[in-house]
């Protein structure tokens, strides 16, 4: 199972349906808000994690899974970021992928099963 968390609600619904299409199960987090109570509810191998979120980024939703909340799921940063940059946030907080989110369906399918081995 994958867990997306990002603050626009239109594009992890879009993310999410991509997953599905291909029998990925996939749950969408709006919001950074109640994002860690939803990783202890459920068993998820990859999260994408939205970088730019207010109040509380992406990358100090990392830090603090990172941090010990006993979650084994790989994370990749999902962001409308520059992809070098992107990569960079990425590599610098201990993230296991990054991928802009103006990539392609494709490209989001392979990185994906990638990280998951399906």
């Amino acid at each position: 199972m994958i867990l997306i968390i990002d603050d626009d609600a239109d594009h992890g619904e879009l993310t999410r349906q991509r997953l599905e299409a291909v029998g990925i199960a996939a749950i969408l987090q709006v919001g950074p808000f109640g994002s860690l109570a939803a990783m202890r509810r459920g068993e998820f191998e990859l999260v994408i994690l939205d970088v730019n979120m207010p109040a509380l980024s992406g990358v100090k939703i990392l830090e603090l899974l990172r941090g010990g909340d006993g979650s084994s799921a790989r994370v990749m940063l999902y962001s409308c970021m520059d992809g070098d940059a992107l990569g960079l946030l990425a590599r610098e907080h201990g993230a296991d992928a990054w991928l802009p989110k103006t990539a392609s369906r494709s490209e989001l399918l392979r990185t994906v099963r990638a990280l998951t081995g399906r």
